[in-house]
């Protein structure tokens, strides 16, 4: 019986050290095999890995679109209430106002009434866009840079919404 239980360890001490040896294997663990030096990557690196040559002027890097201007945004309105509303669309930079336009915006009405590049910036500013129907009111701050896209006002139960597309 010794020699059973002999044989029996040997044998599981032989299996557990050939299937570790199989283990560190797979995870690549050949000491034969030399490795250059380890290194954290750099802007650099990432650039080269993550863009590649597609014949545009972009901006390339990390937060690239935040920090590409992009005067281009259109405000849209829609109205999805079954009544007309009056909308009053402000515009202020810096607390100060510099555009105010009012819509008639009756059932179903859906249109662009206005686009950020007409304040022409020359550069990356923020606007607040501000909607009011009635004593209702709502608004949003938008950046005249590349990550965000058209400022969308939506009407629903007599309420403002202002909302905006962004990267």
């Amino acid at each position: 019986m010794n020699r059973r239980r002999f044989l029996a360890s040997t044998t599981s001490t032989l299996a557990v050290a050939s299937f570790a040896g199989c283990l560190d294997s797979l995870a690549g663990g050949d000491e034969s095999t030399t490795t250059g030096p380890t290194y954290g990557s750099t802007d650099d690196d990432i650039v080269d890995t993550t863009n590649s040559d597609s014949g545009t002027d972009e901006t390339e890097g990390p937060l690239a679109e935040e920090e590409q201007f992009d005067a281009d945004h259109p405000v849209w309105v829609q109205n999805y209430d079954s009544t007309a509303h009056t909308l009053t669309l402000r515009i202020r930079r810096d607390g100060a106002e510099v555009h105010t336009t009012t819509v008639e915006a009756g059932p179903g009405f859906d249109e662009i009434v206005y686009n950020l590049e007409q304040l022409q910036p020359e550069g990356i500013v923020q606007y607040r866009v501000v909607a009011e129907v009635g004593s209702n009111q709502d608004s949003r701050a938008v950046q005249t840079n590349a990550c965000f896209g058209d400022v969308n006002v939506s009407i629903s139960d007599g309420e403002p919404t202002v909302g905006f597309e962004i990267c």
